[in-house]
C-alpha cells in the first residue's frame, strides 16, 4: 500500500501543478478551469455567484472503457 499511497499523492501534486498524468492502457488525470458562473437555488430561485476555480478530471483510456463495457 506504500507504492500505491506513493503514486497517488504523486499523481494529485503533478496535476495540483497544471499538469496532465497519463498511465497507459488507464487513463489520464488533468486539471480543469471552470469559469465563473450564475447559478440558482433551487430551494428559493435566488441566484448564486460561484467563483471561478481548478478542478481534477478523469478521462478514461480506450483499454479501461473497454474492460468495463
Amino acid at each position: 500500500t506504500n507504492a500505491l499511497n506513493a503514486m497517488v499523492d504523486a499523481v494529485m501534486e503533478t496535476v495540483k501543478g497544471k499538469k496532465a498524468v497519463t498511465l497507459t492502457n488507464f487513463g489520464t488525470f488533468l486539471s480543469v478551469h471552470r469559469a465563473a458562473t450564475v447559478k440558482r437555488n433551487p430551494k428559493t430561485g435566488t441566484p448564486v455567484n460561484v467563483p471561478a476555480k481548478d478542478v481534477p478530471r478523469f478521462r478514461p483510456g480506450k483499454a479501461f472503457k473497454d474492460a468495463v463495457a
